[in-house]
């Protein structure tokens, strides 16, 4: 697979970055704009992952408005592979990082996406995980009837419905594998590439998941990252924690982002600020940067995804 994509700034300083990402946030309030008419629409362009033309639905479900635009870096499905913008340029970044690589394998922090299935078909050495259960343990195979699907009790039929089709996808997948990403089942040494999209933030202590990330990464690995950062902020905000025993304190109103394994929702523990990047570090991450990636052109508009990139 092609490279692709340059990203608009790659760094690991916080003013730089700042500054390229208000002038792509620009362009993008001038340059982008969405069809006319009742959601569903469409917009059309190159899919990198499918390398093909393709058509990007946004219907609004991860956010956003039609009077106030979409929420560009969760829109915009593409009708092909089915991922959003940013599992996209996960998935391009992922794939073009493993091509240097001899039998790359491969580990994603899902396993009920799109994402995750488009590797299981594109490459041979792929593992994926979703954090099921307090009650499982790490690389515990799990079948559907020992899922744990939170029920919405203001939306009971909506949420017995993703109860359901979970159950179904869980069957025909032939199980999940249960994975914490602060003590990880797996050898030493063992992944080339490790893909984390929007997990970190539900991490209840970060810095043990980063380390867990050197440990299972090959010598020269690479971690590619997304997670919601104020790289406005230098230092982040810790908004929830877990006493050794288990229990859950609050040090903000609790906040929720969408769990492909539970309708109530996943609870946010840390508000990122730019610190994030020394925090890696200090864990053993080398060559700690983040980079920005707007490309209207091969199908990624909007004000810009950043992806923070990490080597063991």
């Amino acid at each position: 697979m092609s490279s692709g994509l340059t990203p608009r700034v790659r760094t690991d300083d916080r003013a730089s970055f700042a500054a390229v990402a208000a002038e792509v946030a620009a362009a993008s309030g001038s340059e982008d704009s969405v069809p006319a008419g009742a959601p569903p629409v469409q917009l059309r362009g190159f899919c990198l992952v499918c390398n093909a033309a393709s058509v990007f639905v946004i219907d609004y479900r991860a956010g956003g408005a039609p009077d106030t635009g979409p929420n560009w870096r969760e829109d915009l499905i593409c009708r092909h592979c089915h991922m959003s913008n940013r599992q996209r340029l996960l998935a391009h970044l992922a794939a073009v990082e493993a091509a240097g690589r001899t039998e790359p394998a491969l580990y994603l922090m899902e396993e009920t996406t799109p994402l995750y299935r488009w590797f299981r078909r594109h490459f041979g050495r792929v593992s994926g995980s979703e954090y099921i259960h307090v009650d499982c343990e790490p690389g515990q195979h799990v079948l559907p009837w020992q899922l744990h699907p939170g029920i919405n009790r203001t939306q009971p039929l909506r949420s017995l419905y993703h109860a359901a089709k979970l159950g179904l996808r869980t069957l025909l997948q032939g199980g999940l594998h249960h994975e914490d990403v602060t003590r990880l089942s797996f050898p030493a040494d063992s992944f080339d590439v490790i893909v984390s999209g929007d997990v970190f933030e539900h991490v209840p202590e970060p810095a043990r998941a980063f380390e867990e990330c050197v440990r299972v990464l090959k010598p020269n690995g690479v971690l590619l990252a997304t997670f919601p950062l104020d790289w406005l902020r230098d230092d982040s905000v810790t908004r929830a924690r877990l006493s050794p025993d288990g229990a859950l304190s609050l040090a903000a109103a609790p906040v929720y982002h969408g769990n492909p394994l539970s309708d109530e929702g996943s609870l946010v523990f840390t508000d990122f600020g730019w610190d994030v990047l020394s925090s890696m570090a200090g864990a053993g991450l080398r060559n700690v940067s983040m980079a920005l990636y707007r490309a209207p052109e091969c199908g990624h508009p909007g004000p810009g995804i950043a992806v923070i990139r990490a080597e063991a």
